[in-house]
């Protein structure tokens, strides 16, 4: 993703006020003026939630948290890597979330270009339930009313 963050330059020109947060695993990327660095980012669904639109690679739980959070985004599926190129893929076509490029096909100007085009962008994904915790206690606690061992 080392090109993403050499665009700040190209993408400031078309939006006033633009910063950039890069968050990764290798404290050793150089990063340019103007764009913040981290490593691990504890809550990064909360910068999710703030932000204008993200860039990030087709991971399963990032991608569904930027879905249920109808926050833009855009993705790009490791290539020849199946859970990301086919399984995240087509559950984000399904919610009709997030605008999926690839690696080796987008340029760095061409990612500048869908970053102004898409910054602050209004979506409408499908909807996606988001009580799975509430359900599983529910579940939990029927089966721990109706039970009278506990199985393990």
């Amino acid at each position: 993703m080392s090109f993403v963050v050499g665009r700040k330059s190209s993408c400031a020109r078309g939006i006033s006020k633009l910063k950039f947060l890069f968050s990764n695993d290798r404290n050793s990327l150089s990063v340019p003026t103007g764009v913040q660095a981290r490593g691990y980012v504890p809550d990064l669904y909360e910068h999710f939630a703030a932000s204008d639109l993200a860039i990030v690679q087709a991971g399963c739980n990032t991608t569904i948290e930027l879905t249920a959070l109808k926050c833009p985004f855009i993705y790009f599926p490791l290539e020849g890597y199946f859970e990301q190129q086919v399984h995240v893929a087509g559950r984000l076509k399904r919610h009709q979330a997030g605008i999926k490029m690839q690696y080796s096909k987008t340029t760095p100007e061409g990612l500048a270009e869908m970053i102004v085009a898409n910054i602050k962008r209004e979506v409408d994904y499908a909807p996606m339930r988001t009580d799975g915790a509430k359900n599983a206690v529910e579940i939990i606690n029927q089966f721990l009313r109706t039970s009278q061992e506990v199985p393990f």
